[in-house]
């Protein structure tokens, strides 16, 4: 097999000396790429990647390069990328699909369809959720042309509208549209109808109706223990949005086991600096926080700070700095809360994180009975309040009686 492969894939695939050898050749691509999506379903990200770009390494042997071949392939590692959030990768093979697929196919066949949802989750992840929606409903109409109007594709990009308008806080259109997959999909025990419960969980959980998220999120965590092993990270999603519930209506012992089974999943699916993950161990934090077991809050603190640093996520690190100086404030080690905060102040941040962390290291000085510093940093604090607050705001008249008292202390 190895003298059939050439090291130049310009020369291969056009002097192949008979079919035999191009069968050959395709075989072993399919096989990776079999293999690969079989990781895919798994959770097993870092083995599907390396299997489907091995496929592209063998078809590239046989294959002009905008050949119809490779469209699945790109479509395959798109879809990959965007779930990994390595999202210039993800926009870059889609986009070599769409090509591939308007070259080679009628404007409204169903191949196209799916090239056209998966740019749209594409972008409703970098947050164009208007480009989102042109993908979407592009898709959608060919869909409903070519397919039967029960087909879970077509489910599929009703489900993705509605989160695209879930994440503009658009919640009425957002139960529309996943209304609209539920009842296509009814009693479906798929991957889909588990998402779409999922996210319709969610939806009622951001809005206050509790009872129906408990439901929803509840039937899509047994879904997908019936569908996939045990490890699988869709069911590390499932056990924080179930965590992430339980945390918010305070009840906190049935909260804390969803979120360490989250956490063990996720920590061996995915990689350390996925926004998921680092999410699912900030929950844990807050969560052990809340129970006064601050040893294991400060180490996932830590975690996430240092995964922040590491990825250049200033805002995002200044925030954890923040809840770790908060801790250490709680346990009265003046000296670490202290120098926590100043180095969230160190970083490149909002004004109203800067706000709210300049205001934790003033409490932290007036308790401390340092009242100079304090000062100092109220001043600091209506510096800030003056660019964004009315003269007479509240907030702002506030902060001036507390830099009125503390000028009598120093004086």
């Amino acid at each position: 097999m190895g003298s059939i492969i050439s090291s130049n894939s310009e020369e291969s695939y056009s002097t192949l000396e008979n079919k035999e050898d191009f069968k050959e050749i395709e075989d072993i691509a399919l096989s990776y790429s079999c293999m690969a999506s079989n990781y895919y379903k798994q959770g097993k990200f870092k083995e599907a990647e390396s299997l489907f770009l091995m496929c592209k390494q063998f078809r590239e042997k046989i294959y002009p390069p905008k050949h119809p071949g490779f469209a699945k392939l790109y479509a395959n590692l798109g879809n990959l990328y965007t779930h990994t959030n390595q999202t210039d990768k993800a926009m870059h093979y889609l986009n070599l699909c769409k090509e591939i697929r308007k070259d080679t196919l009628c404007a409204d066949h169903p191949d196209l369809a799916g090239v056209y949802s998966l740019l749209g989750s594409l972008q409703s992840k970098l947050e164009n959720y208007q480009a989102a929606q042109e993908y979407f409903f592009k898709s959608l109409k060919i869909y409903e042309k070519s397919l039967p109007y029960n087909d879970p594709k077509v489910a599929s990009v009703l489900n993705n509208l509605g989160l695209n308008f879930f994440n503009q806080d658009l919640w009425e259109q957002a139960e529309e549209y996943y209304c609209k997959a539920v009842q296509i999909l009814q009693d479906q025990k798929t991957p889909l109808h588990a998402t779409t419960y999922s996210n319709l969980g969610t939806l009622y959980r951001t809005s206050g109706d509790h009872s129906s998220a408990e439901k929803y999120l509840k039937e899509a965590l047994d879904i997908r223990k019936q569908l996939y092993p045990a490890k699988h990270p869709e069911i590390g999603f499932s056990e924080n949005n179930i965590g992430s519930l339980y945390y918010s209506l305070g009840e906190y012992s049935k909260s804390i086991g969803h979120f360490e089974a989250a956490a063990q999943i996720l920590k061996s699916a995915l990689a350390p600096t996925h926004p998921t993950l680092i999410q699912v161990f900030k929950n844990l934090a807050s969560m052990y926080y809340t129970l006064g077991n601050f040893t294991q809050a400060e180490s996932l603190y830590i975690d996430c700070a240092g995964i922040y640093s590491e990825t250049g996520e200033q805002k995002q690190e200044a925030s954890i700095l923040n809840l770790l100086g908060l801790l250490y404030h709680t346990q009265g080690d003046y000296e670490r809360a202290r120098d926590t905060y100043c180095r969230a102040l160190s970083l490149q941040v909002p004004d109203a994180l800067a706000l709210e962390v300049l205001s934790n290291l003033a409490e932290l000085y007036c308790n401390n009975s340092e009242n100079l510093r304090a000062l100092e940093t109220f001043y600091r604090i209506i510096d800030l309040q003056k660019k964004t607050l009315n003269s007479d705001s509240p907030t702002l008249k506030n902060t001036m009686l507390r830099v009125q008292e503390l000028q009598g202390f120093v004086s």
